[in-house]
């Protein structure tokens, strides 16, 4: 077994018998510390000692499991060791005047439909619960953390664990339609909104290698999301034409949330100054515009932003999208194509003044995002 993933078992497992040895059940942590013996499991005939058991039982398996998890993102992320592992950066050149290369990555679709189970037993909580215990352990493998962060973060890992223990792993009404769409968006906010463009990236590195990121991206936005989640029409009494629409309703938000701080948060790293990154004319015009139609606004983007028209441009994009999400019909966009446009605006004046990597790298990332869950 993988030194890493065998260190990492010990630890759970180590911190999972401290918390049931601190709640009193040392019987229950004794069975825990012993389950990979060979002998079955004593008899427990106290119906309150068996839900005990039951319950350590799960708690471990969870944990086993997210180290599994974690295991196989560290090998997917260890360096590419076969023999081609730097093909992609001569790929594009070879192939870049083969008949219909570009054309078929412009038809390319990838489309995965986002379902709810109706066994998945694991609760909205308890995969909240243990995210947060992988926080912890990702934090613990920080060689910078001093002794008293370590030690801080071992009490946070006690202390999760502690709450996983205590959370119970059933529900006790039955899920409804919304109940689902609210998991699969935290799916979403915790998952979807940075796997996709990093998707996207590494696609665009398979291509031209170098450089990605300092011009033009070859790649289009070529994965799209459904769901059947709150929208299935096979029969099921309780997803009614209501929940439809309050579920689009759910998602709408949390894409227009994600987009608005993602343009906030590229938009104040975009603190170019306009004497070596001049505006160009397309977003000196959109400027003004924004001058005439948000005067008080607008005001206070640009005194907060001196000679940033880049910053500016953006943070009014990030305006817009928060008008958009409260409904306010004077300032919000029409649709995601206005958006796009908007974006393509401050990509384009940043590349023509020279900032190649500012144009394509993270900009980039909001575009594709735009572009995939406008």
């Amino acid at each position: 077994m993988d030194s890493e993933l065998t260190r990492e078992l010990r630890l759970l497992t180590d911190v999972h018998e401290q918390v049931l040895r601190e709640a009193g059940l040392q019987w229950v942590a004794e069975q825990v510390a012993g389950l990979h013996n060979t002998a079955p499991l004593p008899p427990v005939t106290d119906p309150q000692d068996a839900m005990r058991l039951a319950g350590a039982l799960t708690v471990h398996l969870h944990l086993v499991n997210l180290a599994d998890e974690r295991h196989r993102v560290r090998l997917l992320n260890a360096p590419a060791t076969t023999p081609h592992a730097d093909a992609g950066d001569d790929l594009w050149p070879a192939v870049s005047g083969a008949q219909g290369v570009q054309e078929r990555l412009d038809s390319l679709r990838i489309h995965p439909v986002l379902t709810a189970h109706p066994t998945e037993a694991r609760r909205r909580a308890i995969a909240t619960s243990l995210r947060r215990v992988s926080e912890q352990l990702q934090r613990l493998e920080n060689p910078r953390l001093g002794p008293e962060e370590q030690d801080a973060s071992h009490r946070r890992l006690l202390e999760e664990i502690e709450l996983l223990h205590l959370t119970s792993v059933l529900r006790t009404t039955q899920p409804e339609p919304l109940d689902e769409v609210r998991t699969i968006m935290t799916v979403f906010d915790q998952t979807l909104i940075r796997a996709v463009p990093r998707l996207y990236r590494a696609t665009e590195h398979a291509l031209i290698g170098e450089a990605s990121g300092t011009v033009p991206t070859p790649v289009p936005a070529f994965v799209r999301f459904g769901s059947w989640v709150g929208g299935d029409r096979d029969g099921n009494p309780f997803v009614t034409a209501e929940v439809t629409r309050r579920t689009l309703a759910l998602q709408a938000e949390h894409a227009l949330s994600a987009l608005q701080v993602s343009v906030e948060r590229v938009g104040r790293t975009l603190t170019a100054d306009q004497a070596d990154t001049p505006p160009s004319r397309a977003l000196q015009e959109a400027l003004a515009r924004d001058a005439v139609a948000m005067p008080e606004r607008f005001a206070e983007i640009r005194t907060g932003s001196p000679g940033e028209p880049h910053r500016q441009r953006m943070l009014v994009i990030a305006y817009r999208l928060q008008a958009t999400r409260a409904g306010r019909a004077e300032h919000s966009y029409p649709g995601p194509d206005a958006l796009i446009a908007d974006l393509r605006i401050v990509q384009d004046s940043l590349a023509q003044a020279g900032a190649r990597r500012a144009a394509y790298g993270e900009l980039q990332h909001v575009i594709w995002y735009a572009e995939t869950f406008g």
